[in-house]
């Protein structure tokens, strides 16, 4: 079997992503169970468009796993430094800007997080 770099690589980055998304959903989790069941008052509470998580006011609709309004939702003020040490950015296509990473509050109020960009076809995205 013949070793291939670029899907090792890939595999590698899609591991970071997923401990980034974890990352966020655990702080977003732990923000509600602080705050008395409320969401960050950042997130848009629409179901049908999620934010990509970031600082910039416009371009943020180019996810390609799910459809993103065009201001990011800046979730460092609420986040940072109390449930995570700083908001993670995708390993290759992240800034603080716009991570790369998305969220979403659901109909029944769960929370959606998940990487826009993935290689091999992967999906991560979780949702508490």
């Amino acid at each position: 079997m013949a070793i291939n770099p670029g899907k090792q690589l890939g595999d590698t980055r899609n591991a970071q992503r997923q401990a980034n998304v974890t990352t966020i959903l655990n702080g977003v989790n732990q923000y509600v169970i602080d705050n008395n069941g409320s969401l960050p008052e950042t997130l848009d509470g629409d179901p049908d468009s999620a934010q990509m998580i970031g600082t910039a006011s416009s371009g943020c609709d180019s996810c390609t796993a799910t459809t993103t309004d065009a201001s990011c939702v800046d979730l460092a003020s609420d986040l940072v430094p109390t449930y995570v040490p700083s908001i993670p950015t995708d390993p290759q296509v992240g800034s603080a800007s716009s991570t790369g990473y998305y969220v979403n509050e659901t109909d029944n109020g769960r929370v959606v997080v998940g990487a826009c960009e993935t290689e091999q076809d992967a999906t991560i995205e979780y949702i508490r």
